[in-house]
């Protein structure tokens, strides 16, 4: 039966949240909204190549005011920090972790159109929004405040806001983890999750849930447990004795070491390689090899 509840992802990207949870729930229709033309095509298309029926793109940008925008485009990695509001070098430069991410450049811009969420929601026949998924880079919480007069039929969702905003990757944006905190309690939400997006804590996402109903039905009702893009990024898997959740940390730490174990596999193939190419190499090193073995013999000859 097919729920007049839908699922909303603003800043859809490539489709990693929207096509997944797409197929996790085909009785919800999910509507993709994405400013970059080019990446709205694509996601369009890979829809229509999964035979996803229940998966909408809306190419549009997302801001308080309508009009025409310049989109900064960042073409390297998977154009994740593309956005209306340009980078802050001062931020980036001045930041141990930002400044050494080789992907915070935006190699061009164009010109999109730009709606409040509550314009485009006009175009929609809904009842509620079961979640909504936030994640435009610099004006997360400016998208929420734009859904007006819908803000109250959303149940549940997910945004991402820098820990201060110093800590920002863009300029011209007020957006930081307290007032994001603060407009959600005001608004009639409660917080249940804050995790980092990044092992500086530069940035986190945060989970909110609609005063009165229960989260953890809502994971369960939209299948939204056991996906990355709904779980978040772990960055507890550093040694430590400290951690709250050691069977987690076990987990991660047997994930470093396939990783490790597979990289030195890797190196033992590209060193016989070498070896079977180069024969005066292998015959030295069997040379050594053979000596050292002598010498052990003879230690454990004088030891009895």
């Amino acid at each position: 039966m097919k729920q007049n509840d839908i699922i909303i992802d603003v800043g859809a990207n490539f489709g990693g949240f929207s096509l997944e949870i797409a197929k996790r729930n085909p009785t919800y229709n999910v509507y993709a909204i994405e400013a970059e033309p080019n990446l709205a095509t694509q996601l369009d298309e890979n829809a229509t190549n999964t035979g996803l029926e229940n998966h909408q793109v809306i190419n549009c940008a997302v801001n308080e005011e309508e009009g025409d925008f310049q989109f900064y485009v960042s073409e390297l990695g998977d154009h994740g920090t593309s956005s209306l509001l340009p980078f802050s070098q001062d931020n980036i430069t001045h930041d141990e972790y930002w400044k050494d991410r080789s992907d915070l450049h935006h190699s061009k811009s164009v010109v999109v159109h730009a709606k409040p969420l509550e314009k485009i929601l006009d175009e929609i026949s809904f009842d509620n929004v079961a979640f909504i998924k936030i994640d435009v880079q610099g004006l997360d919480l400016a998208v929420l405040k734009s859904s007006g007069s819908y803000l109250n039929r959303i149940q549940a969702g997910m945004l991402e806001v820098p820990s201060v905003l110093s800590k920002s990757l863009y300029d011209n944006t007020s957006e930081d983890l307290m007032s994001a905190l603060a407009f959600l309690k005001e608004s009639g939400f409660s917080v249940y999750a804050v995790k980092p997006n990044d092992p500086a804590a530069n940035e986190f996402n945060v989970f909110f849930v609609k005063n009165g109903l229960d989260y953890k039905e809502i994971e369960e009702k939209l299948n939204l447990l056991d996906f990355h893009f709904y779980d978040g990024k772990h960055f507890w898997h550093a040694p430590s004795h400290k951690l709250e959740n050691p069977e987690q940390h076990i987990l991660n730490l047997n994930e470093v070491i396939s990783s490790q174990t597979q990289e030195v596999e890797s190196l033992k193939l590209k060193i016989d390689a070498v070896l079977s190419e180069n024969k005066e190499l292998k015959h030295a090193l069997n040379v050594i090899e053979s000596n050292k073995a002598v010498r052990f013999l003879k230690l454990i000859k004088l030891i009895k």
